[in-house]
C-alpha cells in the first residue's frame, strides 16, 4: 500500500480563480466564513472551520488576487495566491484538510 504524503503546516497554491468563485467554495467549505472575513493589504483572510479538522480548531487561509495569466495575448486567466495555515494541525488532519480543500475547488475533468 503507498504511503500517504506529508503536508507542511503551510501550504500555498496558485490558482486559476475569481475572487468571487473562491467565495462560494470557501462557503462550501464553511457557511459562516465568508461572513467572519477581513481583508487588509489586498488579502483576505477566511477563518474556516469543517468537520475534516474535527476540533482542532479553524483553518485560517489566505487569499491574494495576483495578475491575470496572459496566454498568447489573446486569452486572460485570473490567478490568486492562496495559502492554507495548518499550523495547529497534526500531520492525518492536514493531509484530509488539504484533500477535503482540493476536492471542493476541483473543476470538471478532460
Amino acid at each position: 500500500m503507498a504511503q500517504a504524503k506529508a503536508v507542511a503546516a503551510r501550504v500555498e497554491k496558485t490558482m486559476s480563480i475569481k475572487p468571487v468563485e473562491f467565495e462560494a467554495g470557501i462557503t462550501r467549505l464553511d457557511p459562516a466564513a465568508v461572513a467572519s472575513a477581513s481583508t487588509a493589504g489586498g488579502v483576505v483572510t477566511f477563518s474556516v472551520t469543517h468537520p475534516a479538522v474535527d476540533s482542532a480548531g479553524p483553518v485560517t487561509i489566505t487569499f491574494e488576487k495576483l495578475e491575470p495569466a496572459v496566454l498568447g495575448g489573446l486569452m486572460r486567466l485570473p490567478r490568486a495566491r492562496v495559502t492554507l495555515h495548518l499550523n495547529d494541525l497534526d500531520a492525518e488532519t492536514r493531509r484530509r484538510f488539504v484533500g477535503v480543500f482540493d476536492q471542493t475547488f476541483q473543476r470538471g475533468g478532460g
